[in-house]
């Protein structure tokens, strides 16, 4: 059996996150969307069990109008609207 290497994803202000409670204290909209279009982000959740929240995210669509909202929403994270 092939041991899988995880990685961390790299957030805005330079931090590694390798676990959930760091995505939530280090998240970065921006960044965290990035790697759910890539793909990274369903992978690390999955690669550290965090099955609900990569299950929350399965069908999330780009073209939905509140994506951001239900992004942050899966992820548990807190969602404020931009000012225009």
């Amino acid at each position: 059996m092939v041991k899988k290497i995880k990685f961390a994803l790299m957030m805005a202000d330079g931090y590694k996150v390798r676990t959930l409670e760091d995505l939530l204290e280090h998240f970065d909209l921006e960044k965290v969307t990035g790697y759910f279009l890539d793909g990274k982000l369903q992978e690390w959740l999955v690669d550290r069990y965090y099955d609900t929240e990569a299950e929350a995210l399965q069908g999330l669509a780009t073209i939905n109008a509140d994506f951001s909202r239900s992004l942050c929403t899966a992820l548990g994270v807190g969602y404020e609207e931009a000012a225009d």
